[in-house]
């Protein structure tokens, strides 16, 4: 009679351990599936940078350059930290007005902005460029010029398209494709 008990006994036994293997090698090859991402902006929230620069104070040539952080346009870069943590890295676009001043009238008044760079023509650049920063190269006050230089670039690469702007006391200018790097 003991003998009886102990067979309906051991299969049920058996047919739970069978069962528990099975979940356990699912859940454990669901853990290697799984990735954490860990996703930063820069700049975290928007910016504003404005600088006023008087270049000829005898014709009051002035040169008013306004950056802002573009919320609702940025790149992604991604980085494999290791086989589970994942970073993402978005780089907010900006866009970059310039106005020049002679006395009280206004000249030359524009907006930078990355799609509208004719001279780029590269759509996979586009994709993952940010226009960055501009700068005044130089003045000249015979003629009353202003020269000014900005780059498009791809964050935490060498790859960039570098840009001219230069401005008269009339208004006209040239935008010019300086340097592919």
């Amino acid at each position: 009679m003991k003998f009886r008990n102990l067979i309906p006994f051991i299969l049920i036994t058996f047919c739970i351990s069978c069962t528990n293997n099975k979940t356990k090698g699912k859940q454990e090859t669901g853990l290697h599936l799984k990735r954490d991402t860990i996703t930063r902006f820069d700049p975290e929230k928007y910016k504003e940078e404005t600088k006023d620069t008087i270049l000829d104070t005898d014709n009051n040539f002035r040169v008013v350059i306004r950056k802002t952080t573009r919320m609702d346009r940025y790149i992604t870069q991604i980085i494999t930290i290791d086989s589970t943590h994942i970073q993402k890295l978005n780089y907010r676009d900006n866009s970059i007005n310039v106005k020049v001043q002679v006395g009280n009238v206004v000249k030359f008044d524009t907006t930078l902005v990355k799609e509208k760079l004719q001279a780029i023509g590269d759509d996979d650049f586009l994709n993952k460029s940010i226009l960055y920063n501009i700068r005044i190269n130089s003045y000249n006050k015979a003629k009353k010029t202003v020269s000014m230089s900005f780059k498009v670039l791809v964050p935490e690469t060498d790859w960039s398209y570098d840009f001219s702007l230069t401005v008269d006391k009339e208004g006209k200018n040239k935008l010019l494709l300086e340097q592919i790097e």
